[in-house]
């Protein structure tokens, strides 16, 4: 019985592979967050979807219940999740403080006429960290999704991004 290296062995007798590092680390410096959610015709009806859906989730015997808080149209109070204080702090505040902590150079804030009034205390709170803040009114579209495309004007996009 012959001794085979291991390299013939393993690899059948092909010569070790070349091996490039690579350093591949992209660069992000934007960030356009969205602390918006669709908004409901009434509040029977956003009651009435969180409520459909914690059920099915129960009905799947899902470890854990959605925790869905959905706006409607017309409320005095915008009791959207974000908004929620936690510590006495909203828990927006916590998700933008870990942004200005990060390298980002510019953020755009996207949301109602409150996360607005929230945001502008925060940044008087902790100071910009030497970021460029930026707010954007919410499009009332009823889809989050078309929420985010009113951010991309103010963050200046470059040709070479999607």
């Amino acid at each position: 019985m012959s001794r085979l290296t291991p390299l013939k062995r393993y690899n059948c007798g092909l010569p070790k592979p070349i091996m490039f590092r690579v350093n591949n680390k992209p660069v992000i410096d934007k960030c356009i967050v969205s602390f918006s959610h669709n908004c409901y015709e009434s509040r029977s009806l956003a009651d009435k979807f969180t409520l459909e859906k914690a059920r099915r989730e129960i009905a799947q015997k899902k470890k854990g219940v959605s925790h869905l808080i959905l706006r409607a149209e017309g409320e005095e109070i915008d009791r959207l999740k974000f908004l929620f204080p936690v510590r006495g702090i909203p828990i927006m505040c916590y998700a933008l403080g870990n942004l200005l902590m990060s390298s980002l150079k510019e953020i755009v804030v996207v949301g109602s006429t409150e996360v607005k009034t929230i945001l502008e205390h925060f940044l008087k709170v902790v100071d910009t960290h030497g970021k460029k803040v930026m707010f954007v009114h919410a499009v009332p579209t009823g889809r989050s999704a078309f929420h985010v495309q009113p951010g991309r004007r103010p963050a200046r996009q470059r040709p070479q991004e999607p």
